[in-house]
């Protein structure tokens, strides 16, 4: 009876196990993700940690409860900085060494892929975070490669991924049922216009009310000298503006980072990124669209 009893226990405490493990997963991946979310994560939480160019990991372990705490502390903050929206988690957190980092996860579930992720990743612009639960069944941990950001861009996150055609955005990947290797990625904030830039009629809600009721749209117009020599200068800035994309294009570069280049260009010659419109998709709203 007694052994009997002790069967029925351990089948009544499966789901329970399970549950927790559940709830471990969900709380890890959120963290996982708030991280990623902040492009100068690496620069302000990781690499203040650990030497320069040495291979490791950040390890946030606690409880259950403690993940599940933290977890929620730091998705529902809305600091803006890394050192605010991460405290509770860097207060809880440490740089554990490669060489040092099997034994310190020994046992728990949920390494599979992590010696990869160690070996291949690039200390100079990525970071590995490892999440692990304590949990009444032994040690789980999820974990992740991230990616630095050039020290241009502010530490002004989260960044969030564009819904609707630019019209929203969520903390959460678009739940599409994916295929092939590529994904969406979170673009960063709204960029503002310089002031004495001059905006279109179609800045405040979209309608180019100008340009549809223009001749030119049914006459090809014949320009003076002057005009001609503006519509040369503009060419012209145009013409530096893409050479100034294409200088930063190589492997690993997000075409948020275009953006921002090509936004950049446009506030130094005075000129209106064409997308940047108050009531619309943004330039930095559209990643995959420079113009």
């Amino acid at each position: 009876r007694v052994c009997g009893r002790a069967a029925a226990s351990s089948r009544s405490s499966l789901p329970a196990a399970m549950a927790d493990l559940d709830a471990a997963e969900d709380a890890a991946k959120e963290l996982l993700g708030i991280m990623e979310a902040f492009p100068r994560f690496k620069e302000r939480a990781v690499d203040p940690l650990h030497p320069e160019g040495e291979r490791g990991a950040l390890v946030f372990r606690g409880p259950l409860k403690l993940v599940q705490t933290v977890s929620k502390l730091t998705c529902a903050s809305k600091a803006s900085t890394v050192g605010d929206r991460f405290k509770a988690l860097l207060s809880r957190s440490k740089w554990v060494r490669q060489e040092e980092l099997e034994q310190a996860l020994d046992g728990a579930d949920g390494l599979d892929g992590l010696d990869g992720r160690l070996a291949a990743y690039d200390p100079a612009r990525e970071y590995v975070a490892v999440v692990v639960a304590e949990l009444q069944r032994g040690p789980a941990c999820w974990h992740q490669v991230g990616g630095g950001h050039p020290a241009s861009i502010e530490d002004s996150g989260p960044w969030l991924y564009v819904l609707d055609h630019g019209t929203s955005r969520a903390g959460r990947r678009p739940g599409f049922s994916y295929t092939g290797s590529l994904r969406p990625y979170r673009v960063s904030p709204r960029r503002p216009v310089a002031e004495g830039i001059l905006l279109p009629d179609y800045a405040a809600d979209g309608d180019p009310r100008a340009e549809q009721a223009a001749p030119a749209r049914s006459t090809p117009p014949v320009v003076s000298a002057a005009q001609a020599e503006k519509l040369r200068a503009v060419c012209r800035m145009g013409r530096e503006i893409v050479d100034a994309a294409h200088r930063v294009i190589k492997p690993g570069v997000t075409t948020d980072e275009i953006d921002r280049v090509v936004h950049d260009k446009h506030m130094e010659f005075g000129a209106l990124p064409r997308a940047a419109q108050p009531s619309q998709p943004s330039v930095d709203e559209t990643p995959s669209r420079v113009g």
